[in-house]
């Protein structure tokens, strides 16, 4: 069954210092689980997303934003953006540079390279949750989730997801 999903999970990520979250957010657990219940089920879909990176130590610079669309069957995935393609097909990754007219290939390794499936699972990793209300993003109510990881190893720290409240 092919399902296609406006998934509007909005990512902000943070590269500066760590943020504590006092206390467990059982609402914001709720949500990432049952998300990541329904993603699991999935054997397919097609996602539009946007995103929006920063870091406080380059001074008073907008966060960079991107927006893209995301195709995802069975481990294998294409990530499309404006001036850059991911293709994976679950042995190898291509990273095209559109501007450069650059292929990378490497090899694909499900613990070391990039998968989609680690971006619904960010929030297991050493993480803790807080729900933030809803919030309407493209003419949609979306839980609002912050995310505070305290893995050091790790380029990012803090992320806020939004998912759809619907879907």
């Amino acid at each position: 069954m092919k399902f296609h999903l406006s998934l509007i999970a909005l990512i902000s990520f943070a590269l500066f210092s760590f943020t504590t979250i006092s206390g467990p957010d059982d609402k914001a657990a709720r949500i990432l689980q049952s998300s990541q219940k329904k993603l699991e089920n999935l054997n397919d879909f097609t996602a539009k997303f946007s995103l929006a990176i920063s870091n406080p130590n380059t001074g008073d610079r907008a966060p960079l934003a991107r927006q893209g669309s995301l195709k995802y069957a069975k481990g294998k995935y294409i990530i499309l953006l404006k001036n850059q393609d991911i293709y994976c097909n679950k042995a190898a990754v291509w990273l095209y540079m559109k501007d450069m007219s650059d292929v990378e290939i490497m090899c694909y390794d499900p613990d070391e390279s990039f998968n989609v499936e680690s971006i619904f699972k960010i929030y297991e990793q050493s993480a803790k949750a807080q729900y933030r209300g809803t919030e309407v993003v493209g003419g949609k109510t979306c839980h609002k989730i912050y995310i505070a990881i305290s893995d050091p190893n790790l380029d990012y720290n803090q992320a806020t997801i939004w998912i759809d409240a619907n879907s």
